[in-house]
């Protein structure tokens, strides 16, 4: 591959070491986020740890059985969130899972068979938004999740150091205990428990149940429960075969021990919300120390976590509104996905549907404006990400032509690193803009009717002027001044 593509021959190069085990495996390590719109997945990756979560919507098909097999994975695509430094988390665990409490999910403890989906049948999930949002190095995971009876609203929050899990508006009809799993895996070695803020104590196998504010340790990851929350930790041996999962294997038992914690939402819950918080390869010593910067918002309207002290936030707007936290604010005018990180802001609609979205941003009292139009089809629900630039808006205040007024959204794009606008209008045109470089100014860009598409791209921000690039051809615009492009 290096050979065929010697533009990234230094990182095929790297890849082969890794993979060889000719390096340490953090020796060039990936290091990032992605969300894969078409899919329902977010996929995160550290130098020391990776985690993922698999979600589906009305678009994706969450599982499927067939061939006597995969008989008991009707709750796959229901956030299942898997954390791993090493591989061996649970790799050979499907005969021992509990069936019901798989990692990330949100379930009714009923004893009712699971029920089977043949080739995918019935098994798209109910809801439309359910995306996310990343910049590449962080990200955001959404679900609208409503199955069996029970209904929640979650966020999944990938950062640098730690994962961070919300929920709201939880309510089940289910006469049974509703649990949200945070992890269920093999157990390797110890498993140490505090609760409120006592030292730590080795936990017995069996049940023990927790209260907030707690946190666990087992295998390098670190677990911490919210204040007032209920949790149960479960160690214990199981036994199984592989044919309870597919008919086809042997029935030879399988023996493991499992670790499995989990929140208790109780029966019947109603309007509830939680959250806990994963902090893979930490010491024990360290989690007991451990603290966050992270403001966080759980409702049903909206759910964040910001750092205000980053000029980060990221943000689920269920709904149209504004979300604030110190000198960092974002308000949109459409449910959707924000991301927001120093100079840049990323958006994502779930639902992946065409829409536009007006995003106002202030950081220490500057304000940045952005009308982004969102996509739909087969790249609906990726991520635009566009650049903050403090001294312009990101997007035309109105755009206006010789006979009547054309809608922005009909004639604008924005594309990264840059930010770009295209008109495909045969006519003259003007975007009027703003731009603060001390001071605020109105500028005009006058477009001629003699090129039916015109392709506007910042390049530099200076004290004096904003340089551009139009139709590739570099412009240069000052502070109080009118641009007319010409025939080319």
């Amino acid at each position: 591959l290096a050979t065929l593509l010697p533009e990234r021959s230094g990182e095929l190069t790297a890849l082969g070491k890794r993979m060889r085990g000719a390096v340490p495996p953090t020796t060039n390590a990936l290091s990032g986020n992605r969300f894969f719109h078409r899919v329902d997945l977010m996929c995160h990756q550290r130098v020391d740890w990776i985690a993922a979560v698999r979600m589906s919507s009305t678009r994706v098909v969450g599982t499927e059985s067939g061939n006597n097999e995969n008989s008991l994975g009707h709750h796959l695509g229901d956030g299942v969130l898997e954390v791993m430094l090493t591989g061996e988390e649970y790799r050979g665990i499907p005969p021992l899972w509990n069936w019901r409490q798989l990692p990330g999910t949100t379930v009714a403890q009923t004893t009712s068979p699971l029920p089977e989906h043949p080739w995918g049948k019935n098994a798209k999930g109910k809801t439309d938004f359910v995306g996310g949002v990343s910049d590449g190095a962080r990200g955001l995971a959404v679900m609208d999740f409503n199955r069996d009876g029970v209904t929640v609203k979650k966020s999944w929050f990938f950062l640098d150091d730690q994962i961070i899990a919300l929920g709201a508006g939880l309510s089940s009809s289910a006469e049974a205990t509703t649990l949200t799993t945070i992890n269920q895996c093999f157990r390797r070695g110890d498993v140490f428990v505090s609760m409120n803020n006592a030292p730590a104590n080795k936990a017995p196998d069996g049940l023990t149940k927790l209260v907030g504010p707690a946190w666990v340790w087992h295998d390098h990851v670190g677990y911490l429960i919210p204040a007032g929350a209920v949790a149960t930790l479960m160690l214990e041996q199981r036994r199984s075969s592989w044919n309870a999962v597919n008919g086809n294997e042997s029935k030879d038992p399988v023996v493991g021990d499992l670790f499995s914690l989990a929140l208790d939402h109780g029966t019947k819950p109603e309007n509830q919300a939680f959250e806990y918080r994963i902090v893979p390869a930490i010491s024990r010593e360290k989690l007991a120390d451990f603290g966050s910067k992270a403001v966080v918002t759980n409702q049903t309207t909206m759910q964040s976590i910001a750092i205000p002290s980053e000029q980060f936030a990221t943000v689920t707007f269920w709904s149209a509104g504004q979300f604030i936290a110190r000198e960092v604010s974002v308000a949109v005018d459409q449910p959707c996905v924000v991301l927001l990180n120093g100079n840049k802001i990323s958006v994502s609609n779930p639902e992946a549907k065409a829409i536009v979205v007006n995003v106002l941003v202030n950081r220490d009292g500057e304000e940045s404006r952005a009308r982004v139009s969102l996509p739909g089809g087969a790249v609906g629900g990726s991520t635009f990400t566009l650049p903050l630039l403090p001294s312009i808006a990101l997007v035309a205040d109105r755009v206006e032509s010789e006979e009547n007024r054309i809608d922005a959204s009909a004639v604008s794009s924005f594309e990264a690193p840059g930010l770009r606008l295209t008109s495909a209008v045969p006519a003259s045109l003007r975007f009027i803009h703003t731009v603060r470089s001390p001071g605020w100014w109105e500028n005009l860009l006058s477009f001629g009717n003699a090129q039916p598409t015109f392709d506007w791209q910042i390049t530099n921000i200076g004290a004096e002027s904003v340089s551009l690039t139009i139709n590739d051809k570099p412009q240069t615009l000052a502070p109080e001044g009118t641009l007319s492009i010409e025939k080319h």
